[in-house]
C-alpha cells in the first residue's frame, strides 16, 4: 500500500464483493492515512459502495487522528452529521486525549453538538481517567450540573474505579444517576 496505494485499491476493487475485499479496502484507508491522510480520505469518498466509502472515510480519519488528532477533529466535523460523522469524531477525540487529554476535553467541551458532546466527553474521559484521575475529576466536576455530567460521572467511574477507588467515590456521590451512585 504504501508504494501505490492507487494501484493496489485498484486492484482490490476489481475483486469479488465481500469480507476478503473490504477489509482490504478498510486496511488501504488506515495504511494510506498513515502517509497522506487527506489523500486517502479523497480516494475513500470516491468509493462506489455507501458503506465500503463510509467505513473507509472513518478508518483513514482514525488513522489520521494517531499523528495530528486536531486536524483529524476539524475534518471530522465538516462531515455532514451522520454515523460516520460521529464515529469519525469520537476515534479523532479518543486519540487526540491520549496525546493532550487536556486540549481534547476544553475542545469535546464546547461542541454545540449535544449527543457529540456528550459521548467526546465520554471517550475523553475513558482514555485518560485511568492515567490522570485527578486532573480528568477535576474536569467532571467542572462540567453544569445535568445530564451531561452525569454521563461524564459516569464514563469516569467504569474507567477509574478499578484503579483509583477513591477519586470515583468522590464524584459518584455527586452525580444525579442513582445507579451510578451505587
Amino acid at each position: 500500500v504504501h508504494s501505490d496505494p492507487v494501484a493496489v485499491s485498484a486492484t482490490v476493487q476489481n475483486l469479488p464483493a465481500g469480507d476478503t475485499s473490504n477489509a482490504l479496502l478498510m486496511n488501504i484507508a488506515q495504511n494510506w492515512a498513515v502517509i497522506d491522510p487527506r489523500a486517502a480520505i479523497k480516494w475513500a469518498q470516491a468509493l462506489p459502495v455507501e458503506a465500503e466509502k463510509d467505513l473507509a472515510v472513518a478508518i483513514a480519519t482514525e488513522s489520521w487522528a494517531d499523528s495530528d488528532p486536531r486536524a483529524a477533529v476539524e475534518f471530522a466535523w465538516k462531515l455532514v452529521p451522520t454515523e460516520l460523522r460521529q464515529r469519525a469524531t469520537l476515534a479523532a477525540f479518543e486519540r487526540w486525549a491520549m496525546q493532550d487529554p487536556e486540549e481534547a476535553f476544553e475542545k469535546v467541551a464546547k461542541s454545540a453538538d449535544r449527543l457529540l458532546q456528550e459521548q467526546g466527553i465520554a471517550r475523553v474521559l475513558t482514555a485518560c481517567a485511568s492515567v490522570c484521575p485527578d486532573i480528568a475529576s477535576g474536569w467532571v466536576e467542572a462540567l453544569p450540573i445535568g445530564s451531561i455530567r452525569d454521563s461524564a460521572i459516569g464514563a469516569y467511574l467504569e474507567a477509574a474505579s478499578a484503579w483509583h477507588p477513591a477519586a470515583a467515590v468522590r464524584l459518584a456521590v455527586k452525580t444525579a444517576d442513582t445507579v451510578a451512585r451505587q
